[in-house]
């Protein structure tokens, strides 16, 4: 599942079926992907630090990452069980 599809998942089972984004770097792109797959649930959104367009350079880049079991213990660690969208999305 991807992390735009995952909130889109979330805000419709807290109830939510029209939301306003917030997004910094990475953050930014998913919430730009979530608003232009899903521009009728956007009320408002702000994105600052992320990049307006994805190369298919990035996306392999991303892809490459996504797999959060696959990363150094020192990176994955202090992140573990601090964000509710913290996941393995490869298990989705």
């Amino acid at each position: 599942m991807t992390e735009q599809k995952l909130g889109v998942y979330a805000f419709k089972s807290l109830g939510h079926s029209k939301y306003s984004l917030l997004g910094w770097s990475d953050g930014g792109i998913t919430a730009m992907i979530l608003a232009a797959a899903h521009p009728q649930r956007v009320h408002r959104m702000v994105v600052w630090g992320a990049n307006a367009t994805v190369t298919a350079e990035d996306v392999k880049l991303y892809e490459a990452i996504r797999d959060t079991s696959k990363w150094s213990p020192k990176m994955r660690e202090p992140l573990e069980g601090k964000a509710c969208c913290f996941l393995n999305l490869q298990e989705q």
